[in-house]
């Protein structure tokens, strides 16, 4: 059985072989980099979506991760130049993103079952507050909807 790099070969010549590799570890390393910029949990929420032309493409599951990495955008880009040296990457544009802006919880809350009985069946009188307008008005309410 062939490798599937060697498949690749037979249609891709090595510089462009190579230079995916660079991208695949360029969008694999996006933990490392924000480990080393002292904000590891980030990368739980955020990714590496693309490069366009020279720059780098970030995207964040909530507005709160995309303000922390803003505040370390200029130690990331300086981390990324000297890793990646070979994209010539000028800038990191971090924005929320849109896919994953509502994602499910990792452990969800069951929702309460809502039980609605065949209709509203009152036994109780009206609770006497000692305020008259009070008292009528729960009156009022328990005839309408009786």
């Amino acid at each position: 059985m062939k490798k599937v790099g060697d498949i690749l070969s037979a249609f891709f010549d090595e510089d462009t072989i190579e230079k995916a590799r660079g991208y695949g570890s360029l969008f694999s390393s996006w933990g490392a980099l924000t480990a080393k910029c002292g904000v590891s949990q980030a990368a739980a929420h955020s990714r590496i979506s693309g490069l366009e032309k020279t720059l780098l493409l970030v995207e964040a599951d909530h507005p709160g991760w995309v303000q922390i990495l803003q505040t370390k955008q200029k130690e990331l880009l300086e981390n990324v130049r000297k890793q990646f040296p070979g994209f010539s990457i000028t800038g990191i544009v971090l924005r929320l993103s849109h896919s994953r802006a509502d994602p499910e919880p990792a452990n969800p809350v069951p929702k309460p079952e809502i039980h609605r009985p065949d209709g509203p069946k009152y036994t109780e009188e009206p609770t006497r507050t000692g305020d008259e307008r009070l008292t009528t008005a729960l009156e009022k309410l328990k005839k309408s909807i009786t």
